[in-house]
């Protein structure tokens, strides 16, 4: 990886680390069809199911929420890589699950081989220089085996463009200053949501992945939501094409890629 990429990476896993270690607990990620039904939007049509018996991995796990989850469908082994300072929180939220591996590496440092499927969410998009990492995946998996990534799509241009304006300044407040922003606004969305859910406002702004993800969340889990799209060191949003020209670049050409709510995609790779 170049030097004018090491700082951003750096800065970014940093962000994420102090992120975790506020927001340590699992939340929705804690059992049952809620958090079953959380965790299957991100991963779009593949076979959740078909994990079972085989060895599995997530790259950026952060406090074990998707990881969590991908543990109840039975994998012979699970491994997390987790490069930041929030990893003793996964370990501890991790505690119990059988078979599981947690390591301290992030995407573009781990060594494996022959798994059988990788998952990353929510997490390419937070990479200034994701081209390694995917390589990285692509390596580790067997032939056959499969790479499932949820990112930020491109489809809310203004949503977009204002993120990359008020982003720069909101990354740099104290995350206590923040964290009141981000509840305030959460409550505020809960409000539109509703209304716009209410009255059938299809074309309004965020509509669908307001009434089918974010008005069923609880308030503290909305807040965290906020805080994500708040404090990143680094974020991009895909277009199908960009995501496409990654993914191919890093080795896959069985790709298949479906929006996910208007405003993301889940790509399902093949090696």
């Amino acid at each position: 990886m170049s030097s004018s990429s090491s700082a951003p990476r750096t800065r970014s896993i940093a962000t994420f680390g102090a992120q975790w270690t506020r927001f340590n607990r699992l939340e929705v990620a804690s059992g049952g069809s809620a958090s079953d039904a959380w965790f299957r939007q991100w991963t779009g049509s593949f076979d959740i199911e078909s994990v079972c018996g085989r060895r599995v991995a997530e790259v950026g796990a952060g406090v074990g929420r998707s990881l969590f989850n991908i543990s109840q469908y039975g994998p012979r082994e699970i491994v997390g890589y987790e490069p930041s300072t929030c990893f003793p929180h996964l370990v501890e939220n991790m505690r119990g699950v059988p078979n599981c591996r947690l390591v301290n590496l992030g995407g573009h440092e781990f060594s494996e081989s022959n798994l059988d499927v990788v998952f990353s969410i929510g997490v390419i998009h937070h990479i200034p220089d994701p081209i390694p990492v995917v390589r990285n995946i692509y390596d580790s998996l067997k032939s056959g085996g499969q790479f499932v990534a949820w990112v930020y799509g491109d489809q809310l241009g203004g949503y977009v463009r204002a993120q990359k304006i008020i982003r720069p300044i909101t990354n740099k407040l104290n995350d206590r200053l923040l964290s009141l922003i981000s509840f305030s606004l959460a409550i505020t969305l809960t409000l539109y949501g509703r209304t716009i859910q209410g009255l059938c406002l299809r074309r309004a702004p965020l509509y669908q992945y307001l009434s089918t993800t974010f008005n069923h969340l609880p308030l503290r889990f909305k807040k965290i939501v906020v805080f994500d799209q708040l404090n990143p060191g680094w974020s991009d949003y895909y277009s199908r094409e960009e995501l496409c020209s990654l993914l191919s670049e890093g080795g896959f050409s069985d790709i298949t890629i479906e929006e996910k709510d208007g405003y993301s995609w889940t790509a399902i790779c093949t090696k």
